[in-house]
């Protein structure tokens, strides 16, 4: 979860919106990304930070995802 990768701009996106977003990747990148994203993080309800995942996970997580999404500046 780099800061370059653009996690913020995609909760800014559904801030103010019902849509359930999974967040997956390295626990460790977690501290590269910005204080405010954190806790855009930990206070949405809709949002769920799976972490690293393993391959079975992932592509299980992406087949029953209505989208998928991959934010980058």
């Amino acid at each position: 979860m780099k800061k370059y990768k653009g996690i913020y701009i995609l909760l800014k996106a559904i801030e103010k919106t019902d849509i359930k977003l999974v967040v997956v990747g390295a626990s460790s990148d977690m501290k590269t990304v910005d204080t405010q994203t954190v806790a855009m993080l930990k206070n949405n309800k809709n949002v769920i930070v799976e972490g690293h995942v393993d391959n079975t996970e992932l592509f299980s997580l992406i087949a029953n995802a209505s989208a998928l999404v991959q934010p980058s500046r």
